[in-house]
C-alpha cells in the first residue's frame, strides 16, 4: 500500500518498487480507507508525469485524459506505479465530475511531505 511504497522506494536495497507513473479515475464512492489497493470501479488509467521542485517538500503527479478516454461520471481518482495492478500510493472521491465524449480532464495529486 501507499506506506509500503514509500518506505520500500527509500530504504531496500534491492527489488524496489517502480515509480509512480500512472493516474487511474474511476466511478466508485466507497469511502477511501488505508486498506485499499486499488480504485473501487476503475474506468481507465493513463501515463502520468512526476514533477518536484529541489529544495520543497511538495512533489506533484499529474496527468491528462483526453477527449473520449475516460467518459462517464468520474466520483475517484489514484496514482498507480504501474500501467494495470501495481502498487497505489493514494486514493481520492469528490463529487461527479461528468466527463463528457468531447471534454479532456486534467488530474493533479499534491503531495507535501512532513
Amino acid at each position: 500500500m501507499g506506506f509500503d511504497l514509500i518506505a520500500d522506494a527509500l530504504g531496500k536495497a534491492s527489488g524496489r518498487p517502480s515509480v509512480l507513473s500512472h493516474i487511474a479515475v474511476g466511478t466508485g464512492t466507497t469511502a477511501v480507507a488505508a486498506n485499499q489497493t486499488a480504485l473501487v470501479t476503475e474506468l481507465v488509467r493513463v501515463a502520468a508525469t512526476y514533477a518536484h521542485t529541489a529544495g520543497t517538500k511538495v512533489f506533484t503527479i499529474t496527468a491528462s485524459l483526453p477527449a473520449g478516454t475516460g467518459t462517464g461520471a468520474i466520483t475517484e481518482a489514484g496514482v498507480f506505479n504501474a500501467s494495470s495492478a501495481g502498487i497505489m500510493l493514494d486514493r481520492v472521491t469528490f463529487p461527479v465530475v461528468n466527463k463528457g465524449a468531447d471534454d479532456t480532464l486534467d488530474v493533479t495529486f499534491t503531495f507535501t511531505m512532513s
